[in-house]
């Protein structure tokens, strides 16, 4: 994965895209680890430069992963599109699954495996609790947003912008099918006839019930939203482990 990363970077210093000093820390630093020098602080102005300067590395070392994700999904050709679609059409649910056989989830198996190539672990979670699917859909939004298919990530900037997203409640009625056992007691001497009875009517003679499951069966029914809430998901390397 390391060394992927080193050719892009070498192929980029020329091109004026990343700075020498990122590519020899990379060549140098094991797996989640940038070298960097450390010392004493004279002044809190001191300690604020050199806070934000350990951020714009950080940052810039991100990017630098970004470029050889995007190069990796440019491998996929169009079904990245394909999968940016199935989500806003078709949501999440429909491409989760190890034995989801549906095409968009035979894509976003293939999309979230090229994150360990680059080292990125989506499945940390910081104090935003963002999502897998969250992060996932930001990266394409990201990626599209860049250039797509048509774009030479090793080169010029990478400008990451949110992706834009509703919460929404919708309120609804569904039948279920309930299946259980009803204790009811007949009165009379004919136990062919008490049982011709119960059966027509079993509430008529109900004195308890257990019910041992249920059914959802059939559409959404009296569909109503109830509430609309904006959200927006940016890419950080915190979400990714870094």
């Amino acid at each position: 994965m390391k060394n992927g990363l080193l050719n892009i970077l070498k192929e980029s210093i020329n091109e004026g895209g990343v700075k020498k000093d990122l590519y020899r820390n990379l060549k140098l630093a094991k797996h989640h680890e940038f070298y960097e020098e450390h010392g004493d602080f004279k002044n809190q102005e001191d300690y604020d430069r050199a806070v934000q300067n350990k951020k714009n590395h950080l940052e810039e070392s991100f990017k630098i992963r970004l470029r050889a994700y995007f190069n990796y999904l440019q491998t996929l050709g169009n079904d990245i599109e394909v999968l940016k679609t199935t989500l806003e059409e078709k949501g999440e649910n429909s491409v989760q699954g190890s034995v989801n056989h549906d095409e968009s989830a035979r894509i976003y198996r293939t999309v979230l495996g090229g994150l360990k190539l680059v080292g990125l672990d989506i499945n940390v979670r910081d104090r935003s609790n963002v999502g897998i699917m969250e992060k996932i859909y930001t990266l394409l939004v990201n990626y599209f947003h860049n250039g797509g298919i048509s774009r030479d990530f090793r080169k010029g900037p990478i400008e990451l912008v949110p992706a834009k997203a509703w919460m929404i409640d919708v309120d609804y009625a569904e039948d279920v099918v309930e299946y259980g056992t009803s204790y009811g007691l007949v009165f009379g001497s004919d136990k062919e006839k008490a049982q011709e009875v119960i059966l027509d009517n079993p509430w008529w003679f109900e004195q308890d019930r257990e019910t041992h499951d249920h059914d959802y069966v059939g559409d959404y029914k009296d569909k109503e939203i109830s509430k609309v809430e904006p959200k927006e998901y940016t890419l950080k390397p915190q979400d990714f482990g870094l």
